[in-house]
């Protein structure tokens, strides 16, 4: 029959949509091997298919959001009580350019085109195992904090330098945060070299402000 499949076929045979009007759904008739026709449900196609893509790019910009929002647990941060004042470490914060006297993280360190501390200003570092990179100061708040972030693709990287007085001089925290959707990538590929920078700076800091 018309309507019955040979025992030995293995493929399917897809016959044009119909719809019933009973239920509203989309229906496809199929033959199953070795039985009759059979009516399986479909879901309804779009209308237009702009609304497909919308759909998905809606869907794909709710995803970026989230992360975008969540990537501050991607950070790497080191503090120390240093005994020195908080005008004494934020001095010496503020000379960048001499950040290579310091800390051996660092080693090269300049402002691009001459420039000075300021927000705005540019500051080109070589480390090692690195590409040369250049980070823009954001925010500066005098013998408080000095912050400068560097982005690319998919990628906005942090460095804030915080400083709050204490009973024994001034607690000293330093922060790299990485944000946006490639956030997690860069963090699980660079962490650990950040996390051993850090370390260095974090103590070449202390060793040199309580030097004097």
């Amino acid at each position: 029959m018309a309507q019955q499949a040979t025992s030995g076929w293995q493929g399917q045979f897809n016959l044009p949509r119909s719809c019933c009007s009973c239920h509203g759904k989309w229906l496809q008739k199929q033959p199953l091997p070795g039985g009759p026709l059979t009516i399986i449900n479909r879901k309804p196609p779009f209308e237009n298919i702009g609304h497909y893509y919308r759909a998905k790019f809606n869907k794909l910009r709710s995803l970026l959001i989230n992360m975008t929002m969540n990537s501050n647990k991607y950070c790497v941060e080191k503090t120390s009580v240093i005994s020195s004042s908080p005008e004494q470490i934020f001095k010496v914060l503020a000379d960048v350019i001499h950040w290579n006297q310091w800390t051996k993280s660092v080693l090269d360190i300049s402002f691009v085109e001459h420039d000075t501390l300021k927000v705005g200003a540019k500051i080109k570092v070589l480390q090692a195992k690195l590409p040369p990179a250049i980070w823009t100061i954001t925010e500066i708040s005098e013998n408080k904090s000095l912050t400068w972030e560097k982005r690319s693709f998919g990628l906005r990287m942090i460095a804030n330098h915080t400083i709050q007085e204490s009973n024994e001089g001034a607690f000293v925290k330093l922060q790299i945060i990485y944000q946006r959707f490639m956030a997690r990538f860069f963090y699980k590929l660079s962490s650990v070299l950040t996390n051993k920078y850090m370390t260095m700076e974090i103590t070449g800091l202390k060793q040199k402000c309580e030097k004097g």
